[in-house]
């Protein structure tokens, strides 16, 4: 099935100190090429959305990809924005900051039955910050991932992210 991706990495990290979350190091590599790699196999764009809070380091990744640039007004906000901007469909958005997340995940996703609008990955019922975007509506479901992602918010997330690597 053909896809887009939304990278969403334009956030503060104010969980963080202000650290650039998309670059912080875990298993040898930026979070953001983690995430990255799980989109590769997708037949469409991967878009990154940054804000004026995002690292300007991160400016390298967009060469091979598209950039698009939000206000920085907070996460649901910017994604809104940004998923509005960008017309494919099936669009599937995930967090920056992210370790574990699979091509298997995505292929989950959007293989999800049923007729949501909106699809996300769960652990034990708590949303991963991964959503597939069917449609413009706001009828949802979701599927469950396991538990093996690791959304990247605090130091002690840092900690367990690094501990699954080994």
């Amino acid at each position: 099935m053909e896809a887009a991706a939304l990278v969403m990495a334009g956030g503060a990290a104010t969980r963080m100190g202000g650290a650039p979350k998309p670059l912080l190091s875990v298993c040898g590599k930026p979070l953001i090429e983690h995430v990255l790699a799980a989109l590769e196999h997708l037949s469409r764009v991967v878009v990154l959305a940054l804000s004026p809070k995002s690292p300007e380091d991160l400016l390298g990744y967009c060469g091979p990809r598209l950039c698009i640039h939000t206000p920085g007004a907070g996460y649901p906000e910017d994604l809104r924005i940004a998923a509005s901007t960008i017309a494919w469909r099936p669009l599937i958005v995930a967090p920056a900051d992210l370790v574990g997340l699979e091509e298997r995940h995505i292929d989950a996703l959007l293989k999800a039955p049923g007729d949501s609008d909106v699809v996300t990955l769960t652990c034990q019922g708590e949303p991963l910050g991964v959503s597939l975007l069917r449609g413009r509506g706001w009828k949802w479901s979701s599927v469950d991932a396991g538990c093996g992602i690791v959304n990247v918010n605090t130091r002690s997330d840092l900690e367990e992210a690094e501990k699954r690597c080994r």
